[in-house]
């Protein structure tokens, strides 16, 4: 089993990242979820991983941003989608809705 590369976005390597307008917490479920994707990703092409968790970073980027941006899913549950890799996505909740 590979693990993630320490050169990752931090944020996404800490359980929690917290600035003045965000808080962001990586449930043990979902850090999961990246580690099996990674590998996944890994398995299937050199550096497809770190990409994957590029993007992860950058539609973290795009929430912190702009929280009301993405489409609401359920109540107060929204979802950001990758650009490279469209079936993937960030669901999020905006403690301000």
């Amino acid at each position: 089993m590979q693990t993630l590369p320490k050169d990752l976005p931090g944020r996404l390597l800490k359980k929690e990242y917290q600035d003045k307008n965000t808080v962001l917490i990586l449930r043990k479920e979902a850090e999961q979820d990246l580690k099996d994707a990674y590998e996944w990703y890994e398995s299937q092409q050199k550096n497809l991983g770190v990409t994957f968790i590029s993007e992860i970073d950058a539609a973290i980027n795009r929430i912190e941003e702009n929280p009301q941006a993405h489409a609401k899913i359920y109540k107060n549950i929204r979802r950001a989608f990758m650009q490279t890799f469209p079936i993937c996505r960030v669901l999020y909740r905006n403690k301000s809705e």
